[in-house]
């Protein structure tokens, strides 16, 4: 007959200790696993959400343009590293001001009378005439472009006013110069203009006789920047109190677009070479023909842009206060950020109605 023992008190202590190693063992191994997991989750939804916003930004500012307004008419980089852009950057919130660019670009508004035909033009009393062909083109061109809300009925009174409506007007041998309205009469087809947010890309100021016989379009004016304090990526589009580069931001013509953004780059590509017509060169360098994607990039011709690159680095939170990331894209700085898994992304696109054949 066998009599059945029970485990000693030494023997369930070392059980004990013996299945509390392992049970510690599997939490730590679980606890590694689980921050991987977290990390790979992170890096994931970073990758994710860079290449989303990337080709959501590409798309909008590759339709820059339209009809008679060409790319380099309506395609303004405002280059973080470049003491020029400085006196703005108050204008944007952005201060002390940092290594992102901004970007500013022209959208043609679709309408049936998006082009009028420029009859005369002074740059003395600022007063721009259109074609009066039955109907003034101006005051149908704004109608359409949706501005109906702030036009008075054109008999009483006539004149236009409290009118904030940008333009770009091409001279008959391609030169641009952009025009902002502020009235318009709608008896006489005529209009008051100020110069506007694109105007440093002018390429005739002073030259305004030859615009006569031209055509000027109406556009909506977008600025992308970067809030690099709260890493909030904006648009803004102009609508009222223009003033050339004294431009007004404000609230409620700001539209946030993605948060957690930590730098925003954009280049431009030229075919300037003549030797290699149709393919553009990028070797990181100020020789090639890309702007602003090296430091000491010179200035290009204008009718020599064909493409256009944007990059941005996003930042999604790992909740892990012991790691930290660090990426940089093309014309940027390295950008290091703890608890924060940074990713970068570029995107290229071809500009459109460029009339470029080869």
């Amino acid at each position: 007959m066998t009599r059945a023992r029970a485990f000693n008190l030494l023997e369930v202590a070392v059980a004990s200790a013996i299945a509390g190693i392992i049970a510690l063992a599997a939490l730590s191994a679980f606890a590694v696993l689980n921050r991987q997991l977290v990390r790979l989750q992170a890096e994931t939804t970073a990758s994710d959400d860079a290449k989303t916003l990337i080709d959501f930004l590409v798309s909008d500012v590759q339709a820059v343009g339209g009809g008679q307004v060409r790319p380099w008419m309506a395609l303004n980089v405002e280059n973080g590293d470049d003491a020029t852009s400085a006196p703005r950057c108050t204008n944007f919130g952005q201060s002390p001001c940092g290594p992102s660019d901004r970007l500013t670009y022209a959208l043609l508004v679709p309408t049936p009378a998006s082009v009028c035909k420029i009859v005369d033009i002074n740059d003395v009393t600022h007063i721009l005439t259109g074609d009066l062909d039955g109907t003034c083109c101006l005051s149908e061109m704004l109608l359409h472009a949706g501005y109906d809300a702030r036009i008075p009925p054109i008999l009483a009174p006539p004149v236009l006013a409290n009118l904030k409506a940008h333009t770009v007007a091409v001279s008959p041998n391609g030169l641009n110069r952009q025009l902002s309205l502020d009235s318009v009469n709608p008896v006489t087809c005529t209009a008051r203009f100020a110069a506007g947010p694109m105007a440093n890309i002018d390429n005739a100021p002073g030259l305004i006789g030859q615009f006569v016989g031209g055509s000027v379009s109406v556009v909506r004016i977008r600025t992308l920047y970067l809030n690099e304090t709260t890493h909030e990526l904006f648009s803004f589009e102009d609508k009222r109190d223009f003033n050339g580069a004294d431009v007004d931001v404000a609230v409620d013509e700001v539209t946030r677009i993605a948060s957690n953004i930590f730098d925003f780059q954009v280049q431009l590509g030229y075919d300037s070479d003549g030797v290699t017509p149709g393919i553009i060169i990028d070797q990181l360098s100020a020789s090639d023909e890309w702007r602003f994607n090296a430091a000491g990039d010179g200035a290009f011709a204008g009718d020599g842009l064909r493409m256009m690159a944007m990059g941005l680095i996003v930042g999604v939170n790992v909740h892990d206060p012991g790691y930290s990331s660090s990426a940089q894209i093309i014309g940027g700085t390295m950008k290091t950020a703890t608890g924060v898994h940074l990713r970068s992304a570029m995107g290229k696109a071809a500009l459109r109605n460029i009339f470029v054949f080869f």
